[in-house]
């Protein structure tokens, strides 16, 4: 299965986007993902270090939807990779393992403005 490329970056020290995704099926019907798990890391490298567990979660699983979490200012902060891949997979209820659904680049950049400590 070749993974849907989706190219994902963020700012260290500021807040992130939460990322919502729909999983449907071939005829756009939505995948029902009862009992389903899904994960997805951001590595150095393709089996590499994990950076950062980009901790997903399922919050309508009849409707097939997914959504990764914003992550805080400080959590992307302490991030010091500039470059780094990222992948989605789900197990399904009988434990097996699916994917990846998504995968691609995932871009730690350096905030450019200097904002004064308050």
């Amino acid at each position: 299965m070749n993974p849907a490329p989706l190219s994902l970056s963020v700012t260290r020290g500021i807040i992130s986007d939460q990322i919502d995704i729909y999983c449907q099926d071939a005829n756009k019907k939505a995948v029902d993902l009862t009992g389903w798990d899904v994960f997805a890391q951001v590595r150095d490298e393709p089996e590499g270090d994990m950076i950062l567990d980009l901790l997903p979660v399922i919050v309508d699983a009849p409707g097939g939807h997914v959504r990764i979490p914003s992550l805080s200012d400080d959590a992307t902060f302490a991030l010091s990779e500039d470059a780094a891949f990222w992948d989605l997979i789900f197990q399904t209820p009988n434990g097996d393992r699916i994917g990846p659904f998504l995968a691609g680049s995932y871009t730690i950049q350096s905030i450019i403005t200097e904002v004064p400590d308050p």
